[in-house]
C-alpha cells in the first residue's frame, strides 16, 4: 500500500518490512492517509446460503459440528418475536425445527458451490455470487457494541451474554450476532493470532443503552475478548496492553510515523499516545 505521511512524504508499504505491513493492517488511522492498496484477490465463486430456526438449545448442540463442517456458519439469537424484526431478518417459522417464537436462532450457512443458482431448494436455499451473498443490509438505525472471543470460550461467553439479557434487561431485544472469523496478523486487529468468534449487541439510539452495553462488556472482557475499533467499547490504555501483544510496539511505529501527533484525537490518544 502507499501512505501518505504528516510530512506529505510517500511511504511505499510493501513485503519487504513484514512489521510495517501487519502494522498497517489495522492502523485506526493513526499512521498517514492511505492513498493506494493493492490487494490479492482470488477467482469469483459462487455460495450456497441456507437459512432455518433452531431453538437455542439445539444451536449450542450442533455448534462445533455446523462450525467445522461448512465455510461459514453464524445465527442471530432473538430473545423476543420482536427480535427480527429490528434487522429485517426473514420469517423462517416454515423451515423452523422448534415450535418456540422466542429465544430462538436464526441460523444461517454457507458453502461454496458449483451448482447454478436453480439448484437452490425452497425458499431459503439460495445459490449467487458470494459478492450477493455476504451483504446484510440493516435498515433500521442502531449503535453496536461487537468484541472478538477467543474461539474456544465462545459458547461460554454466549451463554453468559444471554443469561443476563433474559434476567435483567428484558426491553433489550435487538437480536445477539454470533459469527466465527479467521485469526490474522494485524497487530492490533482482534483476530491478531486469534481465531475469534464476534459476539455483537445492539441499542437504539435515543434509548438509555449504556448499563447494559457496560454489563455485556463486563462480561467479556472476562474472555480476554477484543473490541471492534469501529463499534462501541469501554478499552483503556491498561486493556489494549493486556490484550494486544504488539500494543508498545505499534505506538512506537505511531511515533515514527507521527510524531507530532496529526492524526491522534482525544480518544485514540489515550490508548495510542
Amino acid at each position: 500500500m502507499r501512505l501518505v505521511q504528516p510530512s506529505g512524504e510517500i511511504l511505499e508499504v510493501t513485503d519487504a518490512d513484514p512489521d510495517l505491513l501487519n502494522a498497517m493492517r489495522v492502523s485506526i488511522g493513526l499512521f498517514g492517509v492511505i492513498s493506494e492498496v493493492t490487494l490479492q484477490v482470488m477467482d469469483a465463486y459462487n455460495l450456497r446460503e441456507r437459512l432455518w430456526r433452531d431453538d437455542f438449545e439445539t444451536c449450542l448442540a450442533n455448534h462445533d459440528a455446523l462450525a467445522a463442517e461448512h465455510r461459514h456458519f453464524g445465527f442471530f439469537w432473538c430473545p423476543t418475536p420482536e427480535s427480527r424484526h429490528l434487522y429485517c431478518l426473514p420469517d423462517t417459522s416454515s423451515v423452523s425445527t422448534t415450535s418456540k417464537r422466542a429465544d430462538v436462532c436464526e441460523m444461517k450457512v454457507m458453502d461454496i458451490t458449483d451448482e447454478p443458482p436453480e439448484a437452490a431448494q425452497g425458499p431459503f436455499e439460495r445459490i449467487a455470487y458470494s459478492s450477493e451473498i455476504y451483504p446484510i443490509e440493516y435498515v433500521p438505525n442502531f449503535h453496536e457494541l461487537e468484541y472478538a472471543v477467543p474461539l474456544e470460550k465462545g459458547k461460554d461467553a454466549l451463554c453468559e451474554v444471554r443469561a443476563l439479557m433474559q434476567a435483567k434487561h428484558l426491553d433489550c431485544i435487538y437480536p445477539l450476532e454470533y459469527r466465527f472469523t479467521a485469526s490474522d496478523k494485524g497487530w492490533i486487529s482482534p483476530f491478531y493470532e486469534q481465531d475469534s468468534v464476534t459476539v455483537s449487541v445492539s441499542g437504539g439510539p435515543g434509548i438509555a443503552y449504556w448499563p447494559y452495553l457496560r454489563e455485556v462488556d463486563g462480561i467479556l472482557r472476562q474472555y480476554a475478548s477484543r473490541p471492534h475499533w469501529g463499534k462501541l467499547h469501554f478499552m483503556n490504555r491498561d486493556d489494549v496492553d493486556a490484550l494486544y501483544p504488539k500494543a508498545n510496539a505499534f505506538r512506537d511505529l505511531r511515533r515514527k510515523l507521527d510524531p507530532d501527533g496529526m492524526f491522534l484525537n482525544d480518544h485514540l490518544g489515550l490508548l495510542f499516545s
